[in-house]
Formats: structure tokens, C-alpha cells, sequence
């Protein structure tokens, strides 16, 4: 599984406190904005999913994550 960063956690807009990263989710852009920041090796956008520990609030984001190393983690998920 890809290590995540310190500067790419998700804070929770509820409480403040650290989210925990739940889940990725490949999605197709419904909107032309986002159609630029399709991966072209994807063929979509990989959307996080994140969960607060303390309040039990979720949030979503857009991934920054290069798609190289998103088709590592989905082949690492897949095979374990």
C-alpha cells in the first residue's frame, strides 16, 4: 500500500481532528471542469474517501496522487 504524506491528510471540517483515509473510488467526470483533470491512464478521476475517528464524519476529495502509483495500489489491493 502507498505511504501517505503529512501534507495530504484530510482534517475534519466537523471537529478538527485527522481523518482516517477510508477508500479510493475510480469516478468518471460529469462536469467539463473536471475533464481536465482526468487521468489519461485511468480514464477518470480517483476520488478518497475519508472517515473521522472522533465524530464520525466523512468527507471526499480528488486524489493528487500520480497514476503510476494509483495502478500500484490497485494491483497490490487486487492481489492480496
Amino acid at each position: 500500500m502507498p505511504k501517505t504524506s503529512a501534507k495530504s491528510k484530510m482534517i475534519c471540517p466537523r471537529c478538527g481532528v485527522e481523518m482516517n483515509h477510508h477508500s479510493d473510488k475510480l469516478v468518471y467526470p460529469a462536469e467539463a471542469k473536471d475533464m481536465e483533470q482526468v487521468d489519461p491512464n485511468l480514464g477518470g478521476l480517483v476520488e478518497e474517501f475519508h472517515s473521522c475517528p472522533k465524530c464520525g464524519g466523512a468527507a471526499a476529495r480528488h486524489s493528487k496522487e500520480s497514476s503510476a502509483s494509483a495502478s500500484a495500489a490497485c494491483t497490490q489491493d487486487s492481489d492480496g
